[in-house]
């Protein structure tokens, strides 16, 4: 069940504490016992300082009808591969402090046996600034801590491209609102423009073309009565017109 993990130890103890699988790894089912771990009913994990070096273990109870079996225990190092894993995907980098002094990190190895000591949010490590946020793990790890580091200067340059994909985000967003509202002027200026004109000329006495389509708006509808209405009004004028020719026969 847990094989696609990524794990560097692992135990296999039955419900009364003895090791089924594991044997090696004594040390670790100790740790387990200890804390009381083979009698919870949920998954537990903790931080080991031990032989194998600083481990998270993490530890699951066996059931079967209801029947707890055993307890599962898995442990992982961190070690610096896993603290590279760890960095390609936040992205800063990650401290482990002892006693006051850096045992392990993500920075150069030159780094390793120097003294650490936050008091504040910020430190200067090589002489460059760091945001420094502690990460909070068990308190029985034997004076381990874990810190997560984020040089000032790519903190700067992130929030920078982030201020530039907002910025470019609002500089699109409002040139398409201005193509959305000219294309609606457009729209809506050039009928009515068109309707005008056929008002214009009507007062002028004369009888323009008005071609009658699709309604899709109020503009459209309006378009399409004005039609009918010249185009009555024609009719009538070539009446007359046919009226006045007649009378003029006569």
């Amino acid at each position: 069940q847990f094989g696609w993990l990524q794990t560097d130890r692992s135990v296999v103890l039955s419900h009364h504490g003895r090791v089924l699988i594991g044997a090696p790894h004594r040390d670790l089912a100790s740790a387990v016992i200890t804390r009381g771990l083979t009698r919870a009913s949920q998954p537990g994990q903790f931080y080991l300082d031990g032989a194998s070096g600083f481990e998270m273990v993490a530890t699951a109870p066996v059931y079967y009808r209801s029947q707890r079996l055993g307890t599962v225990v898995l442990s992982r190092k961190l070690d610096a591969h896993w603290m590279a894993t760890v960095r390609e995907m936040t992205g800063g980098e990650l401290l482990l402090v002892k006693d006051g002094r850096i045992v392990l990190s993500t920075l150069d190895e030159k780094h390793a046996g120097h003294g650490f000591s936050q008091t504040a949010e910020q430190v200067v490590l090589a002489g460059e600034p760091y945001l420094v946020r502690r990460v909070v793990i068990d308190t029985g790890t034997a004076g381990h801590e874990l810190y997560f580091a984020l040089s000032r200067a790519e903190l700067t340059e992130r929030l920078v491209a982030q201020r530039n994909i907002v910025l470019g985000l609002a500089i699109a967003g409002s040139l398409g609102i201005l193509l959305i509202g000219f294309m609606l002027l457009h729209n809506f200026s050039a009928p009515l423009g068109r309707l005008v004109g056929v008002m214009q000329a009507l007062s002028e006495g004369r009888y323009p073309q008005v071609v009658a389509g699709r309604a899709r708006d109020e503009i459209g509808y309006l378009t399409n009565h004005v039609a009918a209405m010249v185009a009555s009004l024609r009719e009538k004028q070539d009446e007359i017109r046919r009226v006045h020719e007649q009378l003029e026969r006569q």
